[in-house]
């Protein structure tokens, strides 16, 4: 073990292009790995409609997502100075909540005609679950645009690791509380609480997009 820890340090310095690779990607594999683990699970609790309909609802998720501070966050790290991008990332981070806002008024509007486009009027009131997942998610993106620059990669990991894990803990959470069926292992329930695996899971192009399409 020693002996691979030494190679481990000596093919990937502390501080280089190719450690904070390594960080990165071995944070998302087992983020990664961990939602796997849940699909099984997953598959048993929810039908393959109410998947159906959460990929519909992360679908539109994404696309809030891409207008939440405007793609601001991306010039954060491309900033010559820290002075600029600071800036950069309080101008992010006030577009977040004001295009929340803008978000909410365009739903009431086209909320009927959306719903109805997409066949997913089962969704309920829980499309205005929407704007806070909008919210949380776009604060979580331009915070990580300035721990790219920062180079705070083993935090961005072990953001990713805590997901995958409060996932984990919200299915087991989901499985104790809900109304138990035929199947006293796995009980199914409606579609509804699947918001709380997805809020994050829209921004990162998690492993439950994947199941939604799978399923």
């Amino acid at each position: 073990m020693t002996s691979l820890t030494t190679r481990l340090h000596t093919a990937f310095p502390h501080g280089t292009f190719r450690r904070h690779v390594l960080v990165l990607a071995g944070g998302t594999a087992i983020a990664q790995t961990l939602g796997v683990l849940t699909a099984p699970f997953l598959s048993r609790i929810y039908a393959p409609s109410d998947f159906g309909v959460f990929s519909v609802y992360v679908s539109i998720l994404s696309v809030l997502l891409s207008i939440a501070s405007l793609r601001y966050e991306f010039a954060i790290p491309l900033c010559e100075t820290d002075e600029d991008a600071l800036q950069v990332l309080a101008l992010a981070l006030l577009l977040v909540p004001i295009m929340t806002v803008l978000s909410v008024a365009a739903l009431w509007v086209f909320r009927v005609a959306l719903l109805e486009w997409t066949g997913t009027t089962a969704m309920g009131w829980y499309f205005w679950s929407l704007p806070v997942g909008m919210a949380a998610a776009g604060f979580y993106q331009v915070v990580s645009y300035w721990a790219v620059r920062r180079k705070a990669f083993s935090e961005i990991a072990r953001t990713k690791v805590s997901q995958a894990a409060s996932q984990i803990v919200a299915c087991r959470r989901c499985c104790r509380s809900c109304q138990r069926d035929t199947n006293p292992w796995f009980p199914r329930v409606s579609w509804p609480s699947l918001p709380v695996f997805g809020a994050a899971d829209a921004g990162s192009g998690g492993p439950l997009c994947t199941l939604s399409t799978l399923c």
